[in-house]
């Protein structure tokens, strides 16, 4: 069975315009966040510049804290 693809060589390329956008505007990792908020404003309020990003998340795992043990999880019964 072939898959359909994801995506238009547009959308694609749109999407990694976006990106290389956003980056550079952030410039920073701790600039990310604010600079998805006001991305996703602009996706709220239906700019056509944005729509690339529609579900675009950002995941951050600080390197400094380690990662909780066995012991710290609660069992949920």
């Amino acid at each position: 069975m072939e898959r359909e693809p994801v995506a238009s060589g547009a959308a694609r390329t749109a999407f990694w315009r976006g990106i290389d956008r956003l980056l550079s505007g952030a410039r920073t990792s701790a600039a990310l966040p604010a600079a998805l908020t006001e991305l996703r404003s602009r996706l709220a309020a239906d700019d056509p510049e944005a729509h690339w990003a529609e579900g675009l998340a950002l995941l951050y795992d600080d390197p400094t804290r380690p990662l909780p043990g066995p012991e710290s999880l609660v069992d949920p019964s």
